[in-house]
């Protein structure tokens, strides 16, 4: 089950995501490569990606948003992946396993270590070295 939560966090109660965001981010994919912002984290032994991604794609059903996760398996293949936009109006948005939510909702938008990732589609995980 995923957890959608905002700024003040709460689970949404009927296990579905939650709506209601703007804000557009660009991801670019091509056949060769993918490059998008995110961030790798390990925290308390827990390692997670969280992906910057448009706000609508948290909008878009739970398809959607697996689909959206599956862009970022070749890149984060062994670790969880935290989808995450933020609205128009500044609050952000975290959409992946419940714990891992919790914790990027009290952390904060601004102390995530955002990075712009690229990687060619056909490596497992460039990162598996520091996970």
């Amino acid at each position: 089950m995923n957890y959608l939560a905002g700024n003040q966090s709460t689970p949404n109660r009927t296990g579905k995501e939650a709506t209601s965001l703007e804000f557009c981010y660009h991801v670019a994919v091509s056949e060769e490569t993918i490059q998008f912002k995110g961030a790798l984290i390990r925290e308390q032994n827990v390692v997670f990606a969280v992906v910057e991604v448009a706000p609508r794609v948290l909008d878009s059903g739970e398809s959607a948003t697996q689909q959206e996760r599956e862009k970022y398996r070749p890149v984060f293949s062994d670790v969880p992946i935290v989808l995450a936009a933020r609205g128009r109006d500044g609050r952000a948005r975290f959409l992946g396993r419940p714990d891992i939510v919790r914790f990027l909702v009290g952390a904060g938008w601004s102390r995530i270590p955002w990075k712009q990732y690229r990687a060619k589609k056909k490596d497992r995980n460039p990162f598996r070295d520091w996970a």
